[in-house]
């Protein structure tokens, strides 16, 4: 028998085979498929509260132009389904749906001048409102109160209302 045979142990190195790889690979998968919808949630978030953000801006500066300009200004919610798009533009009152403030429309002195430009939502939100349009008046207070919800169309339960008064 042989004494060194029996001391020395046995070591080799195999590497790594495809079943251990295939076990690291399938366990990397099911904590990702954990993961995204988390992550999808968070991005639905951060849009609506930009977006909601943007919508309080727009509702606040129809306000400010009325103070300002000492008129009547209406934001309109406009929904184009063929575009499948959404968005929040402004005009006097009195003018043509057609006419918008800041778009180039209405006296050639008056819309250019306010500079208030139409804000487009983002595809991934949807914008419900009571009323399709609210009317400021020289006070910079709206002709009549009402609310707007946004919605992520990703995840309903994902909303925001902003009520305009």
């Amino acid at each position: 028998m042989n004494v060194n045979a029996l001391s020395k142990p046995v070591s080799r190195s195999r590497g790594i085979t495809l079943v251990e790889i295939l076990l690291v690979l399938s366990l990397l998968v099911i904590l990702l498929s954990f993961a995204m919808p988390t992550v999808g949630n968070a991005t639905a978030r951060a849009e609506l509260k930009a977006t909601v953000e943007n919508v309080r801006y727009s509702v606040a500066a129809a306000r400010n132009l009325a103070r300002m300009s000492e008129s009547s200004v209406a934001m309109n919610i406009e929904s184009s389904p063929a575009e499948n798009v959404q968005k929040i533009t402004f005009s006097r009152p009195e003018e043509s749906r057609g006419t918008h403030v800041g778009t180039g429309g209405g006296a050639e002195g008056d819309a250019r001048g306010l500079g208030l430009q139409e804000y487009r939502l983002p595809a991934g939100i949807r914008l419900v409102s009571d009323q399709e349009r609210f009317v400021f008046d020289p006070r910079g207070l709206v002709g009549e109160a009402g609310r707007i919800m946004l919605v992520a169309t990703t995840d309903e339960s994902i909303a925001s209302a902003i009520d305009v008064e």
